[in-house]
């Protein structure tokens, strides 16, 4: 990740050196030509013979063609700069989008997540729901079939919750097997019915290894409930979540509860 932020970095070096190339280019040759002009108009107060009119009007053919060929390559030079920086607006928002995501789940990662849950804080926005789901005995999972298996399981999960995220709430990893959604603009029982759902999907699923194509077991979530309230920071909104979860895991786990 660096890296690549060293590499843009360079990237938009090299294209602003560039331009100001050009534009220097440009600017250098239009000088002499407004200089050239500049002493022909002077020279045309001492001449009235044919020849050196002539040869005054050459010159001044001559720094036109100049000043239009300068004016073109410029224009040529800068419209391929304009598609350069096109693509570096589109590389800076591929490492920024890389900044906010999860490497392994796709999902925002803990960072963006804080951020997004500080912004709804602050603008004290309502009729916002939040789900912190915790993987049921995952190390039990890591241990038995090795990390490999559980960073699938927590690749499965994740899938999950995108799908019920849609373009419309936040989900994120939270840390570990730890996943967490943002809700918006759903009632309690709306944002309950949806946890279960995905607490319902997840227990149905058979997943299998993909070796021998034996079953891993059943995996199942716990999860727990909160909304925000007047004055939440996000530590207490996440506070009562979290308080709702293990609720959830003290009370046999594989369930939803909302505090």
């Amino acid at each position: 990740m660096p890296e690549r932020l060293d590499s843009t970095n360079a990237s938009i070096e090299k294209f602003v050196n560039k331009t100001l190339s050009q534009v220097t280019k440009a600017k250098n040759a239009a000088s002499e030509c407004a200089s050239d002009l500049s002493g022909t108009q002077e020279e045309l107060n001492g001449y009235s013979d044919i020849n050196e009119l002539k040869a005054i009007v050459s010159s001044i053919l001559s720094n036109t063609q100049t000043l239009t060929t300068t004016s073109q390559d410029l224009k040529s030079d800068l419209e391929q700069s304009s598609r350069e920086i096109q693509q570096l607006k589109a590389e800076l928002e591929a490492v920024k989008e890389v900044s906010r995501t999860d490497g392994l789940t796709g999902l925002l990662n803990r960072r963006a997540f804080d951020q997004e849950l500080e912004k709804i804080c602050k603008q004290q926005q309502y009729n916002v729901g939040l789900i912190l789901f915790d993987l049921d005995h995952f190390k039990k999972v890591n241990d038995t079939m090795g990390h490999l298996v559980g960073d699938k399981v927590l690749q499965y999960f994740s899938q999950i919750l995108n799908n019920y995220a849609s373009d419309t709430h936040i989900a994120a990893r939270y840390g570990g097997e730890e996943m967490v959604m943002i809700i918006f603009d759903k009632s309690s029982s709306e944002t309950l019915d949806l946890a279960n759902k995905i607490r319902g999907e997840l227990a149905e699923s058979r997943l299998k290894h993909k070796k021998d194509n034996s079953l891993i077991g059943p995996v199942t979530v716990s999860a727990g409930i909160s909304f925000f309230q007047a004055g939440d920071t996000s530590n207490s909104f996440l506070d009562r979540a979290d308080q709702a979860l293990y609720s959830s895991k003290d009370n046999g786990r594989n369930r939803v509860t909302v505090n």
